[in-house]
């Protein structure tokens, strides 16, 4: 909520909303956006937004609409199988270069046109691929080392498969 100096607050009664309702509010001002294979075969008929991924295989320069907003269309792979995606503003300004795997989240597709594209919701960032996390024993934490002899600006964590025990009495759960 943004309150600024014209704001009128007003006092009321509590409002009583039913778990659909705040649902619906809810994805008014966050919309999810599921995540969609690009072989997909039903992908044009998805209803909602979706999430792609793929690695950019081409993309056009950005150009000003009649609107006076960018737009440029891109063309991802993934598994070998391209789409066209339309950004459309803020994405559309986002720097890509081709080769770069990225992920574009809150698009819809346009099966008129065989594409998708781009909503107000839109985020385009850097793909990155979640590596498997083994789960550790619930009473023991990974153990993470520095670098001794690196400099501070080298230095990076290294997490090995090796962990510690937990226990109640450890003085670092008491600070």
């Amino acid at each position: 909520m943004i309150l600024g100096n014209e704001t009128g607050v007003f006092l009321t009664t509590p409002l009583q909303l039913d778990e659909e309702s705040i649902h619906l509010v809810k994805e008014c001002v966050d919309p999810s956006s599921e995540r969609a294979a690009l072989n997909d075969p039903g992908l044009y008929q998805k209803k909602g937004y979706i999430t792609l991924t793929g690695e950019v295989d081409s993309l056009s320069p950005v150009q000003q609409t009649e609107g006076d907003f960018p737009v440029r269309d891109v063309e991802i792979k993934e598994d070998g199988v391209k789409k066209k995606v339309s950004l459309q503003k803020e994405a559309a300004t986002v720097p890509l270069q081709p080769g770069q795997m990225i992920k574009i989240t809150h698009v819809k597709s346009n099966t008129q046109e065989n594409k998708f594209t781009s909503s107000e919701f839109t985020v385009v960032s850097p793909a990155v691929e979640e590596p498997a996390v083994e789960e550790p024993a619930s009473n023991n934490i990974p153990l993470h080392l520095m670098g001794e002899h690196a400099s501070p600006a080298e230095r990076q964590p290294l997490v090995t498969d090796q962990f510690l025990p937990v226990t109640d009495s450890d003085p670092l759960l008491h600070k």
